[in-house]
This record gives C-alpha cells, sequence and structure tokens, in this order.
C-alpha cells in the first residue's frame, strides 16, 4: 500500500480511507506508512475486528496521533460517506 501511495500523483488535501483489515502493520513499516500518509486532509480509518493475534487500535492510534483529522469507522460504507460530506 504504501509503495501505491508514492506511486500515484494524488492531489493536496486528498482523503484516505485505510482499511488495513487483519493484516497488521508492524512497527517496522510505521515510518513509511506514516510518511505516505502524510500529504492527506483527512483519513477514515476501517478498524477490523480484535481477534487472539491482533489487536487493530495499535496501529489506528499510531495513524491517529500522526494526523490532524482521522476518524473511525466499523465498514467502508460509513468511511466513504464521511469522506464525502468533508469539504
Amino acid at each position: 500500500m504504501v509503495k501505491y501511495i508514492k506511486e500515484q500523483k494524488l492531489p493536496a488535501n486528498s482523503k484516505l480511507i485505510l482499511d488495513t483489515g487483519n493484516r497488521p502493520c508492524l512497527m517496522h513499516c510505521y515510518d513509511d506508512l506514516l510518511t505516505a500518509i502524510g500529504n492527506f486532509k483527512s483519513i477514515a480509518y476501517i478498524v477490523a475486528n480484535e481477534t487472539m493475534t491482533h489487536n487493530p487500535w495499535t496501529h489506528a492510534f499510531v495513524v491517529s496521533n500522526s494526523t490532524d483529522d482521522t476518524r473511525y469507522f466499523g465498514n467502508y460504507d460509513d468511511a466513504f460517506n464521511w469522506c464525502v460530506e468533508q469539504e
């Protein structure tokens, strides 16, 4: 995902719907991810279900603490609707 974001010519202040599912982003990828999402005006973070081996809130808080406007959602439709409503 980081590579894809870096390769795209996204306008400044774009919005990102971030759905990591049950694929954890380990500590070694945090810096790359945070750099890649730095140009987004707002992030709609879809929080996956917690499992015995995956706590999605750990990663969600890292993203939230590095951006000015991150909101959490339980599904794509709610995240998309929130992004559309943003100016």
